[in-house]
């Protein structure tokens, strides 16, 4: 009656067969249950030993017999509730580790590991992993326009943009010089944002190029939306060191900021 339930909820199918009959038929001796769950004596030894061992299950001596009974089924809604409970801390802590684990593994290893994303929802996942702990820094070359970032995203990404800075990600963002680009420094300084600007006919593509933690994202907002990201030590720290001396040529530079 309740078999898969019971199943579904993480009891064996031998576990599922004893606690359902005790369940439904009260207390019981060995003897008494045998031919009802018709499982070998010795292997439904063990299956209560299990089952008591969860607390489903209580055993009493009375007149010399030893009697099983089943606990109510609300016992088993708390076991599965721990277990969610534990499952989501052992969860959280993977994932808070996971980042060092995977750096340990590509410098073992020498071998970046590369993934590819695609359309909007692909790019959300990149973004999203750049607010992922262990992120003191970002460092960015903006595509030609800024509205590309609203027209792929919408309001969701003046979110993001704010809750980096919550994080306390210090962002260098390499930016073309476009009337759609925020120019406020009050803005910037809110969003930890330390801002190079660029001439817009120094960089043209629709390309974002961005180095965060041991990784390097490539976005495409052309033709086609799409990402890929590199994770690899040795790329990560030369594409920093190309940024900085992108940075400190580009401040060179005269830059207008007419938009009138």
């Amino acid at each position: 009656m309740f078999n898969e339930v019971l199943t579904h909820a993480g009891l064996s199918e031998d576990e599922a067969l004893v606690y359902e009959t005790l369940l439904l038929h009260g207390p019981q001796s060995v003897g008494t249950q045998l031919p009802r769950v018709n499982i070998k004596r010795g292997l439904l030894y063990k299956v209560l030993d299990r089952l008591i061992h969860r607390g489903l299950v209580t055993e009493k001596i009375s007149k010399k017999r030893t009697i099983f009974t089943a606990q109510p089924p609300d016992t088993l809604l708390k076991i599965i509730n721990d277990q969610e409970s534990e499952l989501r801390k052992s969860r959280e802590n993977f994932v808070r580790a996971l980042p060092e684990m995977k750096a340990k593994y590509v410098i073992s290893t020498e071998r970046p590991v590369i993934q590819f994303f695609e359309g909007t929802e692909g790019l959300r996942k990149i973004y999203e992993d750049k607010l992922l702990p262990g992120t003191p820094t970002h460092h960015f070359i903006r595509p030609l326009r800024a509205n590309v970032y609203e027209h792929a995203f919408g309001r969701w990404f003046l979110h993001y943009l704010d809750r980096r800075a919550k994080l306390g990600i210090t962002t260098y963002a390499l930016t073309g010089d476009d009337v759609d680009a925020n120019h406020d420094p009050k803005i910037d300084a809110r969003r930890k944002v330390i801002r190079t600007w660029l001439r817009p006919k120094d960089y043209t593509s629709p390309i974002e190029i961005a180095c965060y933690r041991n990784k390097v994202a490539i976005i495409s907002y052309g033709k086609d939306i799409f990402g890929i990201v590199i994770e690899s030590e040795h790329l990560s720290k030369a594409m920093k060191d190309i940024f900085s001396l992108a940075e400190k040529g580009a401040k060179t530079l005269t830059i207008k900021h007419d938009h009138a």
